[in-house]
């Protein structure tokens, strides 16, 4: 009788963890001011990812290899990101994240 309640109750802890490891996916987290520096995690491992920064002047796009991890960093020397800031991410398997900075900006207009 120990034997089936063990194994619904492990079945049971399976199903209420699927959703948090579900929603684990790719994630951007600016981490730095000057220079902008932006980090990437739960994209595919080893997985081109094309980085774009978009200002309300200028947009540059830079790009990085994701780690064994699904990770990265990128370094965006000379950007500011001033109070309307976009910054998007997409992996060459299709990964995709983006950040937004407003700033408490009414006039901001995500793009």
């Amino acid at each position: 009788m120990g034997r089936p309640c063990a194994l619904l109750a492990a079945l049971l802890c399976l199903l209420l963890a699927a959703p948090a490891v579900a929603g684990a996916g790719p994630r951007l987290r600016i981490v730095g001011a000057a220079p902008v520096t932006v980090r990437g995690t739960g994209f595919v491992a080893r997985e081109r990812v094309h980085v774009t920064v978009r200002t309300a002047t200028r947009t540059v796009v830079r790009s990085a290899r994701a780690s064994a991890a699904g990770a990265f960093t990128v370094r965006f020397a000379g950007v500011r990101l001033g109070p309307c800031a976009a910054i998007a991410a997409r992996g060459s398997r299709g990964d995709h994240a983006s950040v937004a900075q407003h700033r408490g900006v009414v006039s901001c207009n995500p793009r």
